[in-house]
């Protein structure tokens, strides 16, 4: 089993979990909670969490994602 390493960012409010190339960050810019996801390839794409709205509905889609992937 791959085991993924965690970093805390120093500089920001910040959490990132890197395996092997790949990534997702949830961090702070500019006052604004973003959720970042990153490919192998180097390519990436954000979700800014600007209210509660959006972290409910990123948190479902998460939640069932996990759901539906459990053995």
């Amino acid at each position: 089993m791959v085991r993924p390493k965690i970093l805390e960012s120093k500089q920001s409010d910040g959490l990132s979990v890197y395996l092997e190339k790949k990534s997702i960050t949830i961090k702070t810019e500019d006052g604004m909670s973003v959720l970042e996801v990153a490919n192998e390839h180097g390519n990436s794409v954000r979700y800014e969490i600007s209210n509660t709205y959006r972290f409910d509905s990123l948190l479902a889609g998460l939640w069932q994602f996990v759901k539906d992937n459990q053995h």
